[in-house]
Formats: structure tokens, C-alpha cells, sequence
């Protein structure tokens, strides 16, 4: 019995390796792709160069993503996700408006990366697709795509101009906002 446990937790810390292992692989993948993507276009990037430039190998790029597009998809969705699922905890303007404020502002590097690439387009789509659920209501998932593309413009413009204030003017704003509009709790 002894030796079984001792080889259970033997066989815990290789997985526990082996999903450090493979979270770091992706880690490199994606930080290569941005690097790269700071000298160039990603449509002119291949997946050699981002092979080349995370010291990964072949088949460990194949293993976690199925092309450069791929990698994209996952960032976003990691960007993103984290941020809605925060995002879900409060039905305050003024919290979500901070919250967003604070995610592009840790990543406005790779956002305007993204932009310059011209992915934007891409960043509202899986936006959408995270906010937007099956057992929302018609008028729910319009007023969510509603403010979706307005939050979606007010950054874009943000990232790439570099024209935004401060979060004290942005809730300033919100507070503006929410006198004007009734926002109901779909958001």
C-alpha cells in the first residue's frame, strides 16, 4: 500500500511537470509570435520563424497549435476570458469600465500589435463570442453586442491613437454615462 502511494504521488508530479512543461512551451510559442510581430505583419510570419524564435520544436508547435492563427485565438481568449469572467462578478459600469481600463492597459503592447496587423476585427468577434450566451434573450444579446462594439470602439481608439485619459476621467465618464443611459443588469 505504501509503495502505491509513493508511486501515485510520483505520477502527480510528473503531470503537475508536464502541464508546467507544456504551459511554458505555448507561453514561448506566443511571445515569439509577438516579438515577431513587432518587426512585421503577421499575415508576412510563418510558423518556421516562430519556430525559430521560441526554441521550441517542430512537433511541439504542432502539438499545441495548428497554425499561427491558432495562437492568436488562444491569447485573446486568455486576455479575454479572464477578463469577462471578472467582468460577470459586477453589474457596475464603473467596475467593468476600471477592469477593461486595467486589462488594455497591462496589454496595450499586444493589442496594438494585434491592431497594426490588422486583427482588429478579430478581437470584436471573440469579444462577442464569450459575452454572447444561448440562454440569453433576443433583446439581451443585442443590448450585449450593443455595448460590446461601443467598449470595442472606445479602446481601438485608445490603443491605437494613445488618446485616453486617465481611469479618473474614464469614471467620470461612466458616471456621465449612467445618467443618460439606463443600463439595465443584461450587461
Amino acid at each position: 500500500m505504501r509503495l502505491n502511494c509513493m508511486e501515485s504521488n510520483k505520477i502527480n508530479a510528473l503531470k503537475k511537470s508536464n502541464q508546467i512543461s507544456h504551459q511554458l512551451t505555448k507561453e514561448a510559442i506566443q511571445d515569439a509570435l509577438f516579438l515577431l510581430m513587432s518587426k512585421k505583419r503577421f499575415q508576412d510570419i510563418n510558423v518556421t520563424e516562430i519556430i525559430n524564435k521560441s526554441g521550441v520544436s517542430r512537433s511541439a508547435f504542432y502539438k499545441n497549435y495548428k497554425s499561427k492563427e491558432e495562437i492568436i485565438e488562444d491569447r485573446l481568449n486568455q486576455l479575454l476570458t479572464d477578463g469577462i469572467q471578472i467582468l460577470n462578478y459586477s453589474n457596475s459600469l464603473k467596475d467593468k469600465a476600471a477592469f477593461i481600463y486595467y486589462i488594455v492597459s497591462q496589454n496595450k503592447d499586444k493589442f496594438k500589435l494585434l491592431l497594426d496587423s490588422g486583427l482588429e476585427e478579430e478581437l470584436l468577434k471573440r469579444a462577442n463570442s464569450i459575452t454572447i450566451t444561448e440562454n440569453m434573450s433576443f433583446h439581451q444579446k443585442m443590448y450585449t453586442l450593443l455595448w460590446n462594439g461601443a467598449i470595442y470602439n472606445f479602446f481601438i481608439e485608445w490603443i491605437r491613437y494613445d488618446e485616453f485619459g486617465t481611469l479618473e476621467e474614464l469614471m467620470e465618464f461612466c458616471d456621465y454615462v449612467s445618467q443618460i443611459v439606463a443600463l439595465p443588469d443584461v450587461i
